[in-house]
């Protein structure tokens, strides 16, 4: 079961608690702006957003999966 699909029947597990969420991917920055301007939407303002997504590649760097390493950079340390 995808993530969104958990959270969705955990909502529906839980009635009468307000509940928001939204899907997003930490690098799309678009999703990002979404996830922001439904919190404001819904709560007239953000006072915290926390973002806990984090990689770690498996392969060491002497195997040269450059590409590997630039997206642990790009979520680890530029969108954390």
């Amino acid at each position: 079961m995808r993530l969104g699909a958990k959270v969705a029947s955990l909502v529906e597990s839980l009635p009468g608690v307000e509940i928001s969420y939204a899907v997003a991917h930490v690098t799309k920055e678009a999703e990002i702006q979404a996830v922001i301007d439904l919190a404001v939407e819904k709560y007239g303002r953000v006072d915290v957003l926390f973002n806990n997504a984090g990689i770690m590649p498996t392969a060491p760097l002497s195997a040269k999966r450059f590409d590997e390493w630039r997206q642990l950079l790009d979520i680890n340390i530029m969108v954390s």
